[in-house]
């Protein structure tokens, strides 16, 4: 939707039976259809045919002046309606259902809403507010941290649901390619500079270090680990330390940027921008690959080192570089196993 939006583009028919998976497996592709409705919009215009299905129209559709702020509202009915198996306003008519949007009043009543963190009601009501110059944009929503967190805002690393998905990424970080281990890191590493956007990575780690010496060696993990009941054997702790310190066969603990390379929200590497971004810091020649020389000079490894980081990057090519699609599909590989 936000490219749509940057295309100025308004759908205005945004529905579940709008929203297609591309396939059945649990990683599909969304695909947004039905263009039937939707209109190009000029800067400053504003639309004034009222169109669109009854429980998604937005209130200033129903007065006949409205602009991409419409879509928003929608893509709010759709959340509320995913996180609770009912519309937000409902009624046995049509006249029942608009005079429940011009109200605009949400109702976060019943079982499925107990459950649910603050930060999630608050980002629904937020896309669903009535007055559309304080409703969120598509990239408020997108910046939102239910979002970037994929609906895991816990700050406690002990909390079990977060412990699990913590753990989880943990241990699949030690088996990513050295190539988009180095990129995660670059991109940690430059958003550690924003204290504010890693105050959550920050926490955990200071949970994680025991022995509070700015450094997470295998001995702060297992003692964190043994706290919280959790079994892993001694190799198992060590090899989830050199998966993150990314020195194998070295006693080295693991620092804050390595951390937080391992647990950042996926939507701060995987954005297209930041890819275009992180492939042009490594293409250091900007020819359009990224060989081991390349690799060698951004990110300072020897050349043996940059040039074995390469051949397991470029997906059997053979061609001693990796182009930005090889790169993409390095970096958003093993992902879903990452939740």
């Amino acid at each position: 939707m936000r490219y749509l939006h940057d295309n100025q583009i308004v759908h205005r028919d945004l529905k579940p039976e709008n929203i297609l998976l591309k396939d059945r497996g649990i990683d599909s592709e969304l695909k947004v259809i039905d263009f039937g409705l939707a209109t190009y919009m000029e800067p400053g215009e504003l639309l004034r045919r009222h169109v669109g299905t009854p429980y998604y129209i937005a209130p200033e559709v129903l007065n006949k002046s409205y602009g991409f702020s419409a879509d928003v509202w929608s893509l709010g009915v759709i959340l509320y309606t995913l996180l609770c198996s009912a519309p937000p306003f409902f009624g046995d008519t049509e006249r029942d259902i608009y005079n429940r949007i011009k109200t605009g009043t949400v109702m976060f009543d019943g079982p499925e809403w107990a459950t649910r963190s603050l930060l999630c009601r608050e980002l629904v009501t937020n896309l669903l507010r009535k007055d559309v110059s304080a409703r969120f944009t598509i990239d408020d929503a997108l910046t939102y941290p239910w979002v970037i967190y994929e609906g895991d805002v816990s700050m406690d690393p002990a909390d079990p649901r977060t412990f699990a998905r913590l753990f989880a990424r943990l241990r699949r970080y030690g088996v990513f390619p050295v190539l988009k281990k180095l990129a995660m890191l670059h991109v940690a590493t430059k958003l550690l500079e924003r204290p504010q956007r890693t105050e959550r990575e920050r926490v955990f780690f200071r949970s994680m270090d025991e022995d509070g010496d700015g450094a997470l060696s295998a001995a702060d993990l297992a003692a964190f680990l043994a706290k919280r009941e959790a079994e892993l054997k001694v190799d198992e702790v060590q090899w989830i330390i050199e998966g993150l310190s990314m020195r194998k066969g070295e006693d080295a603990p693991a620092l804050l940027p390595e951390l937080t390379a391992a647990i950042m929200p996926r939507l701060n590497y995987l954005r297209e921008g930041c890819l275009l971004h992180e492939f042009a810091f490594f293409d250091v020649d900007s020819d359009g690959t990224i060989s081991a020389a390349d690799l060698a000079a951004a990110a300072g490894l020897d050349f043996d080192t940059a040039e074995a980081a390469v051949a397991e990057a470029d997906l059997g090519q053979g061609a001693h570089g990796v182009d930005f699609g090889s790169f993409v599909r390095i970096i958003a590989g093993g992902e879903r196993d990452a939740i």
